[in-house]
């Protein structure tokens, strides 16, 4: 896991939100959530993640408004809270994910404070 300096070298801000993601591999199907994104990589609850780093994945993320974004990814590590996968080959997402990240008040998943309703 990242400590609090490290984050703060991020080349792209991290924003906290919880959007339903459906995520493939090899044939099998998991359903997750964000906790959070920034516009090259995410972060996915653990669930039943039985994934190492290095592994590809495709990615079903569900934004509340418009069409779902349909991404490849690997994981990039596991920390014990989640997930983290890079997104590859973003190509006409790349606009539209970094349109929606600045917004993220219109997420349901959220409180009027901001936090991530569970």
């Amino acid at each position: 896991m990242l400590n609090e300096r490290e984050a703060d070298l991020r080349r792209h801000a991290r924003v906290q939100i919880a959007w339903r993601v459906t995520v493939e591999v090899q044939g099998t199907t998991y359903q997750v959530q964000t906790i959070n994104m920034s516009p090259l990589a995410a972060k996915l609850t653990a669930g039943e993640l039985p994934l190492t780093a290095g592994s590809l994945a495709h990615l079903h993320i569900h934004p509340p408004v418009g069409e779902p974004l349909d991404l490849e990814a690997i994981v990039w590590r596991t920390d014990p809270d989640g997930t983290v996968f890079f997104f590859i080959g973003l190509g006409v997402y790349d606009s539209v994910l970094q349109e929606a990240l600045e917004e993220p008040e219109k997420d349901p998943c959220q409180n009027p404070e901001g936090q991530m309703a569970r």
